[in-house]
């Protein structure tokens, strides 16, 4: 059978900066392989990609961008269609859905990822066009659902039955042996894109990049992540590893194929098994992997050693990102983070000990979040001082503690239109769910940035591409002088000016992207 795999576009209000950024769709890679190891014939689109320089805002531009998935459906003659669905891009996913139904209303459309596994029924509720929604993992499912199986034999679904109302089937068995899966269907990506040097990829530092995933699962309950409602359904062994001699197989595998010099390693905690990441390194330092490739890694301050930090230098890495999320005891404990802030300073110290720079990720405005709570961060980031910070808003996602917590005070409600919601959380600079103002939480989101956070990536960037690319870096120092400036600009003005300077962005992004 044909399988057409699609990649919705974000919502319009999303960040434009992170349009063309070089991440791939795993998920879509690995039910690609798995269906190709069936017998399949399988395609994935990305609708982004065919966008062209900016996202398609005007109907013109959107209608442009359709005519040309429905072109390559009528090419490919696809017997079933999925989308993937995390929750900026659920909107896309249904007007895709609606579009390619109202043409071909006969092939049967699946839905996955994490938005529509937390919210199955609502989302063939919210859309009449989707067929089927793949609840959690979806190779097995996807797999079943190609060879033809009636859909009330298929564990993991959510179905829309032909009399009316709605059926949800068992849930799937995990792959308990994750080596039993081929590698992601790499070559199905656009090469050119994914497979050009960059810096976002390795957090500053250019090089040919792509991402890898070794293990799936979190044991952890942090109430802004998806990951806890999937270790309620699947319990412990939701948890599960690639042995070492698979991880060097693959990494040998994508330096030859495609000729990479680094991995983003993606597990959500790469040292949850300590004794496997010793192995695996030991394993890549035997065969000289790294003298020609570099990595970097997420871990967690409770879960690193020297031992374990020494091992990772000498295999390559050269970056580790812990999440500390804020600098404020109170907040980590309303975040159910079951860390503290001395433990996150601690993992800091230890990993630059061993000469690995180091990124602090921190989510602002989260339910909650004081004045005082939100200086400690400010604080822990002065006293802690990591290489580099990334720090995110806070975004209310389906099957997070944070977002049911929210649903049962009635602070939000499940929205009929979910551009609503990005609109209101990811465009809205002055909403917050914080216990302050949000004038107050902007002008201290300016004083974060002005304070510590631009100097410390903008400098990361600069001192480690000097000797690389010097035009690269004398280009971030001008951009860093200019945006430390424009933090000081009275609030209106910078809105005018952050419009501005990211459709420019857009556009030089997807220049250089070849």
């Amino acid at each position: 059978m044909r399988i057409l795999l699609i990649s919705p576009l974000v919502q319009a209000c999303n960040y434009p900066g992170d349009y063309y950024a070089r991440w791939p769709q795993l998920g879509l890679a690995y039910i690609a392989s798995t269906l190709e190891q069936g017998g399949h014939k399988v395609r994935i689109l990305e609708k982004r990609l065919l966008s062209g320089p900016r996202y398609p805002d005007s109907k013109k531009e959107l209608d442009r961008v359709n005519r040309l998935m429905l072109s390559e459906i009528e090419e490919f003659s696809p017997y079933m269609i999925g989308l993937t669905a995390t929750t900026p891009v659920i909107m896309d996913a249904y007007r895709t859905a609606n579009i390619i139904k109202s043409a071909y209303p006969k092939i049967p459309i699946v839905i996955g990822g994490r938005h529509a596994t937390s919210l199955s029924i609502y989302t063939l509720e919210q859309c009449g066009n989707i067929d089927i929604v793949c609840r959690g993992e979806g190779e097995v499912t996807m797999l079943e659902l190609a060879e033809g199986l009636p859909w009330d034999k298929i564990r993991g679904i959510t179905y829309r039955k032909e009399g009316g109302g709605f059926s949800e089937n068992p849930s799937q068995p995990l792959v308990e042996n994750l080596d039993t899966l081929p590698y992601p269907a790499w070559h199905l990506l656009d090469q050119d894109f994914y497979f050009q040097p960059g810096i976002s990829m390795m957090r500053g530092d250019y090089m040919r990049t792509v991402t890898m995933m070794t293990s799936r699962g979190c044991p952890y309950q942090c109430a802004f992540c998806q990951s806890p409602e999937l270790l309620d359904i699947y319990g412990k062994g939701y948890i599960r590893y690639h042995s070492p001699d698979r991880v060097i197989s693959e990494i040998e595998y994508l330096m030859g194929r495609f000729k990479i010099t680094g991995v983003s390693f993606s597990d959500d905690i790469f040292s949850l098994h300590r004794e496997r990441v010793i192995q695996i390194c030991n394993k890549i330092i035997e065969r000289g992997i790294n003298k020609h490739l570099k990595f970097i890694v997420n871990l967690r301050s409770d879960r690193v050693d020297i031992e374990l930090l020494s091992v990772l230098k000498k295999a390559g890495c050269i970056h580790v990102v812990f999440g500390s999320e804020s600098g404020s005891e109170v907040t980590l404990k309303r975040m159910n983070k079951s860390l503290s802030v001395n433990k996150n300073i601690e993992a800091v110290e230890l990993a630059k000990r061993q000469a690995l720079t180091v990124e602090s990720n921190i989510i602002i405005g989260s339910p909650g979040e004081s004045e005082r709570d939100f200086q400690q961060t400010i604080d822990f980031l002065k006293k802690a001082r990591p290489d580099r910070i990334f720090i995110s808003k806070f975004y209310p996602l389906p099957g997070t503690g944070f977002f049911k917590e929210l649903i049962d005070r009635k602070i939000i409600r499940r929205p009929q239109d979910w551009n609503d919601l990005n609109t209101l959380y990811v465009e809205t600079d002055d909403f917050t769910f914080a216990d302050m103002p949000a004038k107050r939480f902007v002008w201290l989101r300016n004083k974060m940035s002005r304070e510590i956070v631009a100097w410390v990536n903008f400098s990361y960037v600069i001192k480690n591409n000097w000797h690389k690319d010097i035009k690269l870096s004398a280009a971030q120092f001008i951009k860093m002088l200019a945006y430390i400036f424009f933090l000081y600009l009275p609030i209106s003005i910078q809105k005018t000016m952050k419009n501005i300077t990211e459709e420019l962005s857009i556009g030089l992004r997807y220049s250089l992207r070849r």
